[in-house]
């Protein structure tokens, strides 16, 4: 029989659990309680591509050593094997595929030794072919492996675990945040794209698929951002190498480079900047790094929003359309016969608009609506 005690304890794992599903950063919290919950030594995030090789990622909070140890080894290793083996596997322990016997004569599990583990118990989170994600539990050897007990702790909070997970990937595979980066890039007048390291094109605002369209000097060649002549392109590769492996942690390191485009057309080069993405909402980790192209034209100008000044100076709406019309160049007699009210109406508004930005000359007024036209 559960204790009232222990159903709040599984009630506020549960919790955390539900928090990790929309917050990649709680599964760090759910390692750490699921330890307790277990009383493991640690766990760890793991994720092996049986597909390539059994490439192999993961995430050990208590031992952030072991994952740079364990990438290698893991991949020829007794657990990762038998997951490769059994694609529908849910969860195992090491008396699944291996012997005292042979664990004595594994490198494998001599190697993990030195990290004072010895069994583990794993559930597998998501459920596909050719990848075998899981959060998997240790052990030392004197604990002596997982009992009966842990798996039917584990029954009561294995589901949930697998629940939060496929949400929690299912976000970071939507690339929400980092679309949303490039939208707003758009609003700043800047082409902007999501491409991987070998220029494989993920996503593209408006303004960069117009560039791409236009073939000059940069463009989407079946699916593949790439530039159209052979030397700069050699450069645009560089670059994307370079951001790829800047690639570490929640973020880059170093940008992959600017460069600067020579086009077909004769027109000012395209200015090309290349760095790589923060890992965003994921749940492990991408395997490969996610780049951001940014594609500035210089003969493109952002458009000054009346929007934008009714929200940043609190202008109405008949200021903000002036203070744009006024932006674009035009005299105050313009701004009369374009409107049909008096000059006095017009400098009036002006006026207005004057005193809301805090500027007291229109050289003033001018270079405050040209700097918000840059965002």
């Amino acid at each position: 029989m559960i204790e009232v005690q222990e159903l709040m304890e599984i009630e506020t794992l549960l919790e955390t659990i539900r928090d990790a599903a929309l917050q990649p950063e709680a599964w760090d919290a759910v390692q750490r309680q699921t330890d307790l919950y277990f009383q493991s030594s640690c766990s760890q995030l793991a994720s092996a591509d049986h597909a390539n090789g059994n490439a192999f990622l993961s995430r050990t909070p208590k031992l952030p050593e072991l994952d740079h140890h364990i990438a290698t080894l893991a991949c020829f290793s007794e657990p990762v094997l038998y997951a490769s083996r059994n694609p529908g596997w849910r969860r195992f322990v090491d008396y699944d595929f291996i012997t005292e016997e042979e664990m004595a004569k594994s490198l494998f599990y001599r190697e993990n030794e030195q990290f004072d583990i010895r069994y583990r118990l794993a559930l597998r989170l998501l459920d596909t072919t050719d990848r075998s994600t899981a959060i998997l539990w240790f052990w030392p050897g004197k604990a002596g492996p997982p009992q009966s007990s842990e798996l039917e702790k584990l029954d009561l909070i294995q589901e949930h675990l697998r629940m939060a997970a496929h949400i929690s990937n299912t976000l970071g595979q939507s690339l929400g945040a980092e679309k949303g980066i490039v939208q707003a890039l758009a609003n700043c007048g800047v082409a902007a794209s999501i491409v991987e390291p070998d220029g494989r094109l993920i996503y593209a605002n408006e303004k960069a698929d117009g560039i791409f369209q236009a073939r000059d000097g940069i463009a989407d060649f079946g699916g593949t951002l790439a530039l159209m002549q052979n030397g700069a392109n050699t450069r645009f590769t560089e670059a994307l190498a370079a951001a790829a492996k800047s690639f570490n942690g929640n973020i880059a390191e170093r940008p992959g480079g600017v460069l600067v485009v020579e086009r077909p057309s004769s027109l000012p080069g395209y200015v090309i900047s290349v760095s790589a993405l923060s890992r965003g909402h994921q749940f492990l980790g991408r395997t490969k790094a996610l780049l951001l192209v940014c594609i500035v034209d210089p003969l493109s100008e952002a458009p000054l929003r009346s929007e934008i000044l009714k929200s940043a100076f609190g202008l109405t709406t008949t200021e903000a359309d002036i203070a744009v019309t006024f932006a674009n160049g035009s005299t105050v007699d313009e701004m009369a016969d374009r409107r049909g009210i008096k000059l006095s109406t017009v400098r009036q508004h002006l006026k207005s608009i004057k005193a809301k930005t805090k500027t007291n000359r229109q050289a003033d007024l001018m270079r405050v609506l040209l700097s918000i036209a840059t965002l």
